[in-house]
């Protein structure tokens, strides 16, 4: 069975491939990327070159590159590709995003929002008109790190406290559920075992996080905690102020990008519940914030 990987040299998509590696799979695995010699090279955006492009009988679909790019190519195979019909499961990460920015007054976040909704939808629609079984996942704070890839996440919090002697924080700042890149490819390997059941149509979006929910002084002791001795992040200290104080403080990043002052007050605001790691496996839930363990 053929399995075709695109955005292979993301992080998620290296994590990803590295798990199929030591879980033994059987696929016969195609991986693309348009970054990295060592995978076919294919720009999705180039859709002409897909017209006669065959993925074999009962081919499986994963992708981690943006969800618009693949939107659009799904759209084009269903109507210029006589191959599409060999496709049997499409597996997605797209992001929580897609509805936690959704009233953002930010244009941008309203604009990433509403486009990541309308890819998801349009490719649900074609999967049920096709009878392909697809699942949609929409992760939340992703972190990790693999050979040379690290998240946009955690990372940036690591950069900041090493820059930064102080971070000023709300009193009651809200909760955030970080999933690992290893903890969402094991639920994306999870849902592709169960769609090759042809008794199993999923058509289905779902919104995940890791098993931990932290607030946003936790989450930033804890990336402490887990640093190397020496690293100067160690030695950022955490101030926290009352919520009025700290909207007034905040107020001159507005000057500089409204994008970059709604996030500062998504601070306060609590992005957690998501569908848990361990909920969707059915397995013992992990106690480990495990940033330096890839």
């Amino acid at each position: 069975m053929n399995l075709h990987l695109f955005g292979a040299s993301t992080l998620v998509g290296e994590t990803f491939f590295n798990l199929l590696e030591m879980e033994k799979t059987e696929f016969k695995s195609f991986l693309y990327s348009r970054n990295c010699n060592e995978h076919i090279n294919l720009d999705l955006n180039h859709h002409e070159k897909f017209r006669n492009y065959s993925f074999g009988k009962d081919s499986i679909i994963v992708s981690f590159c943006p969800i618009w790019t693949l939107a659009k190519l799904i759209k084009y195979l269903h109507k210029n590709n006589k191959y599409f019909c060999e496709i049997k499961s499409i597996i997605v990460c797209s992001s929580s995003s897609s509805f936690t920015k959704k009233y953002s007054f930010s244009s941008f976040d309203k604009k990433l929002s509403s486009e990541l909704n309308k890819s998801e939808n349009t490719i649900l629609d074609i999967c049920k008109k096709s009878k392909i079984s697809c699942v949609i996942l929409q992760p939340s704070l992703i972190y990790g790190v693999y050979k040379s890839h690290k998240d946009k996440n955690i990372s940036k919090l690591i950069s900041l406290m090493r820059l930064m002697p102080v971070i000023i924080l709300p009193k009651n700042s809200g909760k955030r559920q970080p999933i690992h890149a290893y903890e969402l490819s094991k639920v994306t390997l999870y849902f592709l075992k169960k769609t090759l059941n042809y008794k199993n149509k999923y058509s289905q979006k779902l919104s995940i996080g890791g098993d931990n929910e932290f607030t946003y002084e936790e989450l930033l002791e804890e990336i402490k905690k887990n640093l190397p001795t020496n690293d100067k992040a160690k030695k950022c200290k955490i101030l926290k102020v009352n919520q009025k104080l700290f909207i007034i403080l905040m107020i001159p990043t507005a000057l500089i990008s409204l994008k970059l002052f709604e996030s500062v007050l998504r601070i306060s605001t609590n992005l957690s519940g998501f569908n848990s790691v361990s909920q969707i496996l059915k397995i013992k839930p992990s106690k480990l914030f495990f940033y330096r363990f890839l």
